[in-house]
């Protein structure tokens, strides 16, 4: 009885807080003319918070992983972004809290790669 309490009560809103470092990355990186995406390993709850929780309302798509069928940090889960972008890996910038997940998979794909927990750009290492 406890997870499913708790899983109804993660796929709502009230649950979230959006951090306001967040929100003003977002509109910066809006307000440059950039494209902003999900890309995460939660479910496909993610649509209906993405969907009422700005800044992540503002992004025009949302990728799952359990939709997707790969979860970070494998290859195929970035592979895939990129092709649905239509966006090669030197285009995209992963913006991440988790160091392996995010950053250093992001890196390993050829991203670039933004820890906002260390507040540091990380760039790939390659051209």
């Amino acid at each position: 009885a406890i997870f499913e309490e708790l899983w109804e009560h993660f796929a709502g809103p009230a649950a979230w807080r959006p951090l306001p470092s967040g929100r003003d990355l977002a509109r910066t990186a809006l307000d440059a003319g950039l494209t902003m995406a999900l890309a995460s390993n939660f479910d496909d709850r993610l649509h209906g918070i993405a969907a009422t929780i700005e800044p992540l309302s503002w992004a025009k798509h949302v990728f799952v992983s359990a939709e997707i069928g790969w979860r970070k940090p494998a290859a195929d889960f970035f592979r895939t972004v990129e092709g649905r972008l239509g966006l090669a890996p030197r285009e995209l910038l992963l913006v991440g809290d988790d160091p392996q997940l995010d950053v250093a998979a992001g890196r390993r794909a050829g991203w670039h790669a933004w820890d906002v927990a260390a507040g540091s750009a990380i760039t790939r290492d390659r051209p």
